[in-house]
């Protein structure tokens, strides 16, 4: 399997460590849309090493990897933690006046049906340095929420998310794994955020009637939205065959809403 020589691995990280010109840059644009908006500014740089199951070699390579060479593993996402951190550290006490949200790892654990790996590899190669970014992005920034990307059936690794403290989880693909929309709420309830997850993208947008979308965003998203803890938003993408108006029928049916 393809591996990466780690001592150059790192090399090659540290001279992509974020100097003063991007931070000064960053955090005037930032300055700017904090000024142009009186909507929350979210933030997805380019200064975060991506801790992945689907990185580092891709979809078919990784979580081979992560079986069969789970010391390299260890390590190279050691090194990845050392130059988030880094970033982090310098470039996030900069711009936590004019931001809301950031970013800090997109990783589709995921399929439709399943999980890519299991719970057990999440908590011993990925859990401990979510926890040291997570931590550390609030010691430097304790009003700025921290968001995850992480699509699929991932029902399993909500107790995990939480511990590891992330603040927002999204796209809450709930049709995904068999699990339903009430279930996902009863697990995050009062524990993290869910952003996403108010109508089906794969199957409602693109192929139901707009008295179908409006019905199906009327029951998820009363039910995600209770007891607060909910962003809505559809479940990850548009697809380019979705019709306009069904996605203004979508908003339309939530601004309805009591």
């Amino acid at each position: 399997l393809p591996k990466y020589d780690l001592k150059q691995y790192r090399k090659q990280l540290q001279s992509q460590e974020i100097g003063d010109k991007e931070i000064n840059e960053t955090r005037e644009l930032c300055r700017r849309v904090r000024e142009s908006t009186d909507r929350a500014v979210f933030f997805n740089g380019p200064t975060f090493a991506q801790i992945s199951i689907h990185g580092h070699g891709g979809m078919a390579v990784f979580p081979v990897l992560c079986l069969q060479e789970p010391d390299y593993v260890s390590e190279l996402h050691h090194i990845l933690t050392e130059h988030t951190l880094t970033n982090l550290r310098r470039l996030l006490p900069e711009i936590q006046p004019y931001v809301d949200i950031i970013m800090t790892a997109c990783d589709d654990w995921g399929t439709q049906n399943t999980l890519i790996a299991s719970p057990e590899l999440f908590r011993r190669l990925f859990l401990p340095y979510r926890i040291q970014l997570n931590e550390e992005s609030h010691r430097l920034a304790p009003g700025v929420k921290t968001f995850l990307h992480s699509c699929g059936a991932i029902y399993e690794l909500i107790d995990m998310i939480v511990e590891s403290g992330q603040d927002i989880l999204n796209p809450v693909q709930w049709p995904a794994g068999g699990h339903s929309c009430r279930a996902w709420k009863d697990s995050c309830r009062g524990r993290i955020a869910l952003w996403g997850g108010g109508l089906n993208s794969q199957r409602t947008l693109v192929r139901g009637n707009l008295e179908e979308i409006e019905s199906e965003v009327k029951v998820i998203a009363n039910t995600l939205n209770r007891d607060s803890g909910y962003i809505f938003n559809n479940i990850h993408n548009l697809l380019a065959e979705t019709e306009p108006e069904k996605i203004i029928a979508m908003y339309r049916a939530v601004e309805r809403l009591p």
